[in-house]
């Protein structure tokens, strides 16, 4: 699978000796994309001869051509303040964007042939006589994006925008084509145990990254939190099998003196399945909340309450001026959700025999 993308923090605090220079704090943390994942390649097999298993999830044949999965994107924080002198005039600007996943890869073609006078037996339990899957790999799962931007001191006016946007998942990969072909003899005998399976799956698509902010504060504070989209789905490739030979799953065992009973049960025949995958879940958006990652930063946002605390005191207590207007705008914007994949063309033909004795 595709590497993570790294997490990443930032942190400033900005200081202003003299009321007539603004205080001005800008913090940006973004994070690293997931990395490129590769593509399953090509498998075919063909058994010209005899295959036997005894044991428990004993195959007969199993061949997988599986993509893989996306990298998932790195976290973004971000926390700043103006907490040194009494400017006038403060800004702090916060950005925080969430890495976002990569695409998974793709399931390659899958073959089998099992020629005429060749024969496949399975005696165990969960044992396929052939069982043949293209997997697209999962979406990469973006990053979290957060912003704390809380106010600090201040003084006349104090602004303080913070934006928080989580990352996008990545694609999910494509489901290749699978292709069995059986003109020899199949039989398998234990329960779950069906004598072909053939599946192309499409991979889910990664989740949206998740955004979030607080402690917004000030003349003028605006908070806005943009939820990643999830990825989309993979489609499902075309799955074709053909059968001219003899296939038989399970068996009637006669006890002396009692009933027959019937072995090997959920054993069917021929299983051909094409399954896109599903689209990944939106981010959600919170403009009201984000993740303290430290005792630090807790620490650092109860000086900043003292602080907003202590001059609300001195507008009212300690002069005779009005205080300042304080506008606040809390925005969220949640992702949306992925698109499913589609599933592709499923083709069966049958010119032999099957039999199945178990139940269901």
């Amino acid at each position: 699978g595709g590497g993570n993308g790294g997490s990443t923090l930032a942190k400033s605090i900005a200081a202003s000796p003299d009321p007539e220079v603004p205080a001005i704090a800008f913090t940006a943390s973004i994070g690293g994309s997931g990395g490129t994942t590769g593509n399953g390649g090509s498998v075919y097999f063909q058994n010209n001869g005899t295959i036997t298993t005894n044991g428990i999830n004993s195959h007969g044949i199993s061949v997988h051509s599986i993509g893989g999965g996306g990298g998932n994107g790195g976290d973004a924080s971000n926390a700043g303040a103006s907490t040194i002198g009494i400017p006038e005039v403060s800004v702090e600007l916060g950005l925080g964007v969430g890495g976002s996943g990569s695409a998974a890869g793709n399931g390659g073609t899958a073959s089998v042939i099992n020629t005429l006078n060749s024969s496949i037996t399975t005696y165990g339990h969960n044992a396929t006589g052939i069982f043949a899957q293209s997997i697209g790999g999962g979406g990469g799962i973006s990053g979290v994006g957060n912003s704390n931007q809380p106010g600090g001191a201040g003084g006349e006016i104090t602004i303080t925008p913070a934006i928080a946007v989580g990352g996008n998942g990545g694609a999910g990969g494509l489901g290749g084509s699978v292709n069995v072909t059986n003109a020899g003899s199949m039989a398998t005998y234990g329960t779950a145990s069906s004598a072909i399976t053939a599946q192309s799956i499409g991979g889910g698509g990664g989740f949206g990254g998740n955004a979030g902010v607080l402690g917004t504060s000030g003349s003028a504070a605006v908070s806005i939190a943009v939820g990643g989209n999830g990825g989309a789905g993979g489609n499902a490739g075309a799955v074709t099998v053909a059968n001219s030979g003899n296939i038989s799953t399970g068996a009637s065992v006669l006890f002396t003196g009692y009933n027959s009973v019937a072995l090997g049960g959920d054993s069917h025949g021929i299983v051909a399945q094409s399954i896109s995958g599903g689209g990944g879940i939106g981010g959600s958006a919170d403009p009201t909340a984000n993740m303290i990652s430290s005792y630090l930063e807790v620490a650092m946002k109860g000086v900043d309450a003292i602080l907003t605390w202590k001059n609300i005191y001195k507008y009212f207590f300690a002069s005779s001026g009005i205080p300042p207007l304080s506008y606040t705008a809390n925005v969220g914007v949640g992702g949306s959700g992925g698109n499913g994949g589609t599933a592709g063309v499923v083709d069966v033909t049958n010119s032999g025999t099957i039999q199945t004795i178990g139940h269901r």
